[in-house]
């Protein structure tokens, strides 16, 4: 039985892009992740159909340029108010998908797989009760960050969040909760923090887990304001997916 996997690639082309370690390849060439991800998907295997999703207005010349290189390709395009960072974009194309999929897989636009069969990893820790296969998991309490609520308790997420989603999960949850991820609305550095810790709580609230692959492999993350790579997982081996650097 063949998986049918959607690749969701959150895109920003916007005037807050301003990581010293990205400003100088976005002046030169503001679709430069875009082209990657484009490259990427003309020799990934293991996947139906790629979605890139856009956050913010953008110029109408950068729109039909992403229009024209995404041309006759295997990618469905969507724009979007930037709203909820990457965790709303996802939560938006997820909905839209979720009854032609088996999995999602969720990925930033500075980040880029390592493999082109670079899915078969994740989709082999997905069990019944596992909704999220991510980079890098973390447990959470208010007694490790000052910013979760004393009643929120103690729970797991996503640090590194690219990952993939059960579309099994996802019906179940949207059926109990009337909602995908639990997100707030708007485009603060506090907000975008919080997205990113709850974003999945719906998921593990039902009791599903949320797992990563650091038992396997590592996981490279990139300090976009110093330009260092620190390395998380099993050194010995290398990473499923690398952060951009260029």
């Amino acid at each position: 039985m063949t998986t049918k996997l959607n690749y969701i690639a959150a895109f920003y082309i916007g005037s807050n892009r301003t990581f010293p370690y990205y400003q100088k390849a976005f002046k030169e060439d503001p679709l430069c992740f875009v082209r990657k991800h484009v490259e990427f998907s003309d020799y990934a295997e293991n996947i139906e159909r790629f979605s890139f999703v856009f956050n913010d207005d953008i110029e109408e010349e950068l729109k039909k340029e992403i229009i024209d290189i995404t041309r006759g390709k295997n990618i469905e395009l969507l724009f979007r108010p930037n709203s909820g960072y990457s965790y709303g974009a996802w939560n938006d194309v997820v909905k839209r998908n979720l009854n032609n999929f088996d999995y999602f897989f969720l990925i930033e636009d500075d980040y880029m797989p390592n493999f082109t069969n670079f899915s078969l990893p994740f989709i082999q820790r997905m069990k019944d009760n596992v909704a999220y296969v991510c980079s890098l998991m973390v447990e959470i309490s208010n007694e490790i960050d000052k910013m979760i609520p004393v009643d929120a308790g103690k729970f797991k997420h996503p640090s590194i969040s690219n990952g993939m989603l059960s579309a099994a999960a996802s019906r179940k949850v949207l059926e109990k909760y009337n909602s995908l991820f639990r997100l707030q609305d708007g485009v603060t550095r506090e907000i975008g923090y919080w997205n990113q810790t709850y974003y999945l709580k719906n998921f593990t609230d039902m009791g599903f887990e949320v797992v990563d692959t650091t038992d396997e492999f590592c996981s490279p993350f990139l300090n976009t304001a110093s330009g260092e790579v620190k390395i998380y997982g099993n050194p010995e081996h290398p990473p499923l997916l690398f952060p951009i650097r260029i």
